[in-house]
């Protein structure tokens, strides 16, 4: 009895390199499965990026690329960037690759997708990447959108910066479990055929009408009034179905309350015409970054100067005084350029609540002001820098 027990124990402990092989085995195993899944199943709905994607393949000659948050897709027109470039003796030819709430991890993958279209002309990438993008709240990593960016590469970044991060090792742990669930999920294809069928099954045929509805605004929107990709809100209303528009009202509206009550009792911000309570002509706090993140921003130089294009990123206007990613970058030697326009001392216009949309974005009257600006910098930079790396 004891040698059969003894027998018993010792098959239950497999030797570490067992242990290691089967592991590699059902990771190989995994890895096979989503691609067979993927081979089987249609593509995964179409997200803000491949849209945009898909019109760069289809329309090339572009030299200058935006790439980023709505700081791009609502601020700036491509169509007057382009003629004041042109006024100024040195046209361009550019495109909006803006996508709402784009982070530094999406905008790497994002940069990546990009270049692998071999884009001859392409000169310049102009970034948005105010944030790192590694804080994943809610079921976020289970949407279609976070899981189209996590690929290994950019999964692999992701990991570094939350090991890296200034934070609980609790949180360090629950963030890397969305990440690689996030990762899973694209990889392995998981969930796939719920979000095919979801939409067919469930519901009646109104609320299923209304969500080919909702899909069909959404590409209009990503294409841009002038399928340049540039949809600034004001415009983007009126394209909206009737739950978006309910939406960004109650956004606008929400600005407008909050506007009043910040110029109350506050006779600089009343005499400037800019309704800021929290900047009061001293120095944004710009944070220190973390190693991870100086070699992400590093890498998101590198990743368009390997293939010959120059990269600048740019500071959008903010009503809001908080740490700025790339203004440490900047000031830490990792960006090369800067197209800060954050400063409501220097264009107090872009900060005047009738140019504003909502405390995040300009309204169209703001981005044509915003694009003025952005213009008249990337034209100072541009012969400053050389035009290529």
């Amino acid at each position: 009895m004891d040698l059969v027990s003894a027998t018993h124990r010792a098959r239950g402990r497999p030797s570490l390199p067992a242990a290691v092989g089967s592991v590699l085995l059902g990771a190989l195993a995994f890895l096979v499965t989503g691609a067979l899944l993927r081979a089987v199943l249609p593509p995964p709905p179409e997200t803000p990026l491949e849209t945009k994607l898909d019109h760069l393949r289809e329309h090339r000659g572009y030299d200058v690329l935006f790439v980023g948050s709505s700081s791009v897709y609502r601020h700036v027109d491509p169509a007057l960037f382009d003629e004041l470039t042109a006024a100024a003796g040195r046209p361009t030819r550019s495109y909006n690759l803006g996508v709402p709430a784009m982070s530094g991890l999406e905008t790497l993958h994002a940069l990546r997708r990009v270049l692998d279209l071999d884009l001859p002309e392409l000169r310049w990438v102009v970034l948005d990447a105010r944030h790192p993008g590694y804080m994943l709240a809610g079921e976020n990593h289970l949407t279609s959108r976070v899981a189209s960016w996590h690929d290994l590469p950019t999964t692999w970044w992701a990991v570094r910066l939350v090991a890296d991060a200034p934070e609980t090792v609790a949180w360090k742990l629950d963030q890397l479990r969305r990440h690689l669930t996030a990762f899973a999920y694209r990889t392995g294809n998981v969930g796939r055929l719920r979000e095919l069928l979801e939409p067919r099954l469930e519901g009646n045929p109104q609320s299923r009408a209304e969500h080919d509805a909702e899909a069909e605004a959404n590409r209009v929107m990503e294409r841009g009034r002038a399928g340049d990709g540039f949809a600034p809100l004001d415009w983007a209303m009126g394209q909206a179905t009737a739950l978006q528009q309910r939406f960004l009202y109650e956004r606008r509206m929400g600005w407008e309350a909050e506007a009043d009550e910040m110029l109350a009792g506050v006779e600089a911000a009343r005499a400037g015409g800019w309704p800021l309570l929290d900047y009061q002509g001293e120095p944004r706090a710009v944070q220190e970054l973390t190693e991870a993140e100086r070699d992400l921003l590093r890498t998101l130089v590198a990743t368009a100067e390997q293939r010959g294009v120059s990269v600048v990123f740019l500071n959008a206007p903010d009503v809001r005084q908080k740490e700025f990613f790339v203004r440490a970058g900047l000031r830490d030697g990792v960006v090369p350029g800067l197209l800060d326009t954050d400063d409501p001392e220097l264009y107090p216009a872009l900060f005047h609540r009738r140019n504003r949309f909502d405390r995040d974005h300009l309204n169209e009257a703001g981005a044509a002001l915003y694009t003025r600006v952005l213009a008249q910098r990337f034209l100072v930079h541009e012969r400053t820098a050389g035009g290529r790396p």
